[in-house]
C-alpha cells in the first residue's frame, strides 16, 4: 500500500496553493490579493501558525491538523487572541483543515458564562477528491491528495492527479514545480 506523507505534502505546497485553499475548500469569494503575515505567539509554546494570511478586510488563520488534538479549542482560542491582538481593525476567520485517517472528534466550540468561542473545522475526509480534478488549476489539483480516496486505489488516484497535472501544466519544467507529486510518480512504478 502506498504510504502518504500528507503532512510533510501539505508543508510544500501551502505557499503555492493557499489561494485554492482559501476558494475551494474554505469557500472564500475574492482571494486574489493576499498577504502571507508573521506573527510569533511566543505564548503559545513558540508555535508559529501553519498558515495566517490578509484578504482584503479578513485576517485568515489556517492550522493543518493530522490527528485529533484534545487541547486544539483552546490552542485557537489562544491564537485568536495573539492575532486580534496584533490586528484589531480586522474580522479573524480561523479554520482547522483535518486531515487525519481516524474519526473527527476535537472540539470547536466554547461556551462559558463570560465567552462564547468559535472556530470552523474542515474534515477533508469529507471532500469528495473528484471534485478538486475539475478545476483548472494545478495547485487545486494537488490539494486532491489531501482528500480521502475513500474505497478508490491510491495508485490510481496518483496516476489521476499525475494526468491532470501534465495536463494543466504547459512544460516539463512547470510540472516540475510540483516535485512532491513528482516524486510521487516513482513511487506507483
Amino acid at each position: 500500500k502506498l504510504i502518504m506523507k500528507k503532512d510533510t505534502i501539505l508543508k510544500e505546497i501551502t505557499k503555492e496553493a493557499i489561494k485554492d485553499v482559501l476558494k475551494y475548500i474554505i469557500k472564500l469569494d475574492s482571494v486574489e490579493d493576499i498577504e502571507f503575515l508573521n506573527i510569533e505567539f511566543p505564548k503559545i509554546e513558540n508555535k508559529k501558525a501553519d498558515v495566517l494570511v490578509k484578504a482584503n478586510d479578513k485576517i485568515i488563520h489556517i492550522e493543518f491538523q493530522t490527528k485529533n488534538d484534545k487541547d486544539m479549542l483552546y490552542r485557537e482560542l489562544r491564537y485568536f487572541v495573539e492575532i486580534q491582538k496584533n490586528y484589531q481593525n480586522f474580522e479573524i476567520y480561523q479554520y482547522v483543515i483535518f486531515i487525519g485517517k481516524e474519526k473527527l472528534t476535537m472540539q470547536n466550540v466554547l461556551k462559558k458564562r463570560n465567552i462564547t468561542y468559535n472556530y470552523e473545522i474542515i474534515d477533508m475526509k469529507k471532500l469528495d477528491c473528484e471534485e478538486f480534478f475539475k478545476i483548472n488549476s494545478p495547485e487545486a489539483v494537488v490539494l486532491s491528495i489531501l482528500c480521502d480516496f475513500k474505497d478508490k486505489n491510491e495508485r490510481e488516484i496518483i496516476k489521476r492527479i499525475l494526468s491532470r497535472l501534465l495536463q494543466l501544466t504547459k512544460n516539463e519544467n512547470e510540472f516540475k514545480k510540483y516535485h512532491i507529486i513528482h516524486c510521487l510518480h516513482f513511487c506507483i512504478q
